[in-house]
């Protein structure tokens, strides 16, 4: 009986266990079911991200694919979507979950179809070799002023000697030195040199010949005499020549240096800044001031709004009568897209013009204007219409920065209206500084990611460098650019544009002032491209993802920072120019040579996290022996060769393991495990070597470029 009771309790009590399990279950199946049906509001903001999936997909392909392959697939899976939408509505679970999914793999073959039309449209030769010096016959589209009084002609309807019409590019790029006076519209003649452009600076590196691919330019060099002016051209019927016209009227009004940020600010063009300067601006954190973007379009299109509405409430008939908060907001849009013609339109430009015309929009029609809404749709018309945009570093960090404070902003509107609406004017004058200190400590912290990744470099003193100069830009410099603007016409632009340059000249202090404080930038390292894609990914998941499931992103963070801690830098690089060679020693970076490609020892240094300009001379290396014709050196376990001459090129295949000759590899059967002569990188581009664990390999831009039309072959 005694045992009957404890078998029927034990059953009892394992009863109540299960069914603790089962309630335990059911709940949180029912708590992730309800968090997955919160997302239907957010479900608009993740389009844009599986558009970039799919151009994301395209830019890693090793080889071009066919240009039918992406639009093919998308009217395929269009109709098959559209016949899913008719004959099986989403009522269920299920068959919910096969629409979004449907969805999901459209979008993504969309963004694959989109960038693939885009590269197809480009369609520029890109010169494959030297060429020069030869005469050439173009059309001047634009003239950008460089430091040293230099300046750039890009050319089009281009006749280049010793070059067919079916290898010519569309735009090349000139550097003209003197003072001959050209203009924009000229065609002209000239003895020039041509070079390709460059390749990326080390494998993995910023491609620079797929950036000027997508603008069309498919050559860069420079003009050995004054050009010989064939015929004039119309300046003022040209949007470039406005441009240009707006140039010289800054130049003339203001000192040289003054003159370079303000034509970067009224018309985009950035070329004359000394490199002192922009490195100043860059290390202070003010970087983002120099290119038009979102800040420059808000505050002018603000400037117009608020004095436009300002102007007609002042008139009663048409304050009591007329919409003046609609009109003014109509009027600050076209004043944007104006700005934006000024500016060249670059995609930056296009891109703020676009969220600033949202924003007005919405306020015409009486919705709020400040939504994650709205940063999603000019992400998907962004990337719809400039698919290259997406692998850009403006792209990333102005979204990145947008996004965030809107993101921040929305969450806390209420409290900062109840604090704004029963303040007084010097509380609210307070609040502003605070709103300038919170809106730049969010703004860089969301950009700080892409910086490192980019540039492996941080201003952590940008708060500071910010605080004193956006007041400044909003209050003073923008103001007098627009009524400098509104004056040109008439000629009488000097006084604002002196104005602009008194706030100028204190931003530059300024960032001179951050610059040099101690810590004023933190530099690292360079960050895998794998570990850079997952935190971009976790940061976009914490921002779109609605409630506890943000938590999600914490194993993958964790997987990324591994990354990241057990990432494995190059033992060894050659540059492209095969002027360079560099070896790390985990601490030192060392260099073959300290007067030329300087340019690419700058990019290298960076991708190591050292100071600029700190390399040491390699030939001065305590465990390397040179003589005349080749150096020796046991490094990491491998024997590593430079060589001099051709003559020395069969003893040292023979002696190393790592052989890295100036001259092009005659010697037949070389032993090396890897030889590298010119000829390699003249027709690979840079190469790096890695040494793990006694085994050494080999990449070079070639290989991880692939076969694009962006990339020539010899």
């Amino acid at each position: 009986m005694r045992q009957d009771i404890i078998t029927t309790g034990l059953l009892s009590l394992g009863a109540k266990r299960q069914e603790k399990q089962n309630l335990w279950l059911f709940g949180a199946l029912n708590a992730v079911i309800t968090e997955i049906a919160d997302q239907k509001d957010r479900q608009f903001l993740w389009l844009p991200v599986f558009l970039a999936l799919g151009i994301a997909a395209y830019f890693s392909l090793p080889i071009e694919p066919p240009v039918f392959i992406g639009p093919f697939l998308l009217v395929v899976l269009g109709a098959v979507y559209g016949g899913i939408l008719i004959h099986n509505k989403p009522e269920k679970l299920l068959n919910l979950t096969i629409h979004k999914g449907f969805l999901a793999v459209l979008l993504i073959v969309a963004g694959f179809s989109a960038a693939q039309i885009r590269t197809a449209t480009i369609h520029t030769p890109m010169l494959a070799k030297k060429l020069g010096p030869v005469t050439v016959t173009g059309n001047i589209t634009a003239i950008e002023e460089v430091e040293g009084g230099a300046r750039r002609l890009i050319l089009s309807n281009l006749d280049i000697e010793k070059l067919g019409k079916d290898k010519t590019p569309v735009f090349i790029r000139l550097k003209l030195r003197g003072e001959m006076p050209v203009q924009i519209g000229d065609r002209i003649e000239a003895l020039a040199s041509l070079n390709p452009p460059s390749s990326a600076s080390l494998p993995g590196g910023f491609d620079f010949r797929r950036h000027l691919y997508f603008k069309s330019i498919g050559a860069v060099g420079f003009i050995y005499n004054d050009p010989v002016v064939i015929s004039k051209g119309a300046v003022s019927f040209s949007t470039e020549g406005l441009r240009h016209n707006i140039v010289e009227r800054i130049s003339k009004a203001l000192p040289e240096r003054k003159a370079a940020v303000a034509s970067a600010l009224m018309v985009g063009k950035r070329t004359a800044i000394t490199e002192n300067d922009y490195e100043a601006f860059r290390n202070s954190g003010l970087a983002h001031l120099l290119a038009i973007s979102g800040l420059h379009v808000g505050l002018m299109a603000g400037v117009i709004f608020f004095v436009i509405r300002l102007g007609l409430s002042a008139i009663p008939v048409i304050a009591l009568n007329y919409p003046i908060k609609k009109i003014a907001a109509f009027i600050a849009i076209l004043g944007a897209a104006l700005y934006m013609l000024f500016a060249g339109a670059t995609i930056p430009t296009q891109r703020a013009v676009l969220m600033t015309g949202l924003v007005f929009t919405a306020i015409i029609f009486d919705r709020s204007p400040f939504s994650l809404r709205l940063i999603a749709f000019a992400a998907l018309v962004t990337l719809a219409f400039s698919p290259e945009a997406l692998v850009s570093a403006s792209f990333h960090m102005s979204f990145a920065a947008v996004t965030a404070l809107i993101a921040f902003y929305d969450m806390t509107r209420q409290f900062w209206s109840r604090i704004f609406r029963n303040s007084s004017w010097f509380q609210k004058l307070l609040l502003y500084f605070l709103g300038v200190f919170i809106t730049t400590f969010i703004a860089s912290t969301a950009t700080s990611l892409f910086a490192l990744y980019h540039f492996q470099q941080f201003a952590t003193l940008g708060i500071l460098a910010n605080l004193i100069s956006v007041p400044l830009m909003a209050f003073l410099i923008m103001p007098s650019a627009l009524l400098a603007f509104l004056m040109m016409p008439l000629g009488l632009e000097a006084l604002p544009l002196w104005v602009m340059g008194q706030g100028l000249g204190i931003i530059l202090d300024v960032a001179y002032w951050v610059e040099n404080l101690p810590g004023a930038t933190w530099t690292i390292a360079a960050m895998p491209f794998t570990a850079f894609i997952l935190l971009v990914l976790s940061a976009l998941w914490i921002v779109l993802w609605k409630g506890y499931g943000k938590i999600l992103c914490i194993p993958i963070v964790v997987w990324a920072f591994l990354i990241i801690t057990h990432h494995k830098l190059p033992d060894s690089l050659v540059s492209s120019s095969h002027d360079l060679i560099g070896i790390y020693d985990g601490k030192d970076f060392y260099v073959s040579n300290m007067r030329r490609d300087k340019f690419t020892r700058g990019i290298w240094e960076r991708q190591y996290g050292i100071e600029e300009n700190s390399s040491k001379q390699l030939y001065k290396h305590k465990d390397i022996l040179c003589d005349t014709e080749a150096c020796r050196m046991e490094y990491r376990g491998k024997k590593l060769s430079i060589v001099k001459t051709y003559y020395a090129q069969e003893a040292e295949c023979a002696w190393a393991d790592i052989l890295i000759s100036v001259e092009p590899i005659r010697a037949e059967n070389c032993e090396a495990q890897i030889a590298i002569g010119k000829f390699d990188t003249w027709g690979q581009g840079a190469h790096a070597i890695y040494i793990t664990d006694g085994i050494a390999r080999v990449e070079n831009v070639a290989g991880q470029t692939g076969q694009r039309p962006w990339r020539f072959d010899r």
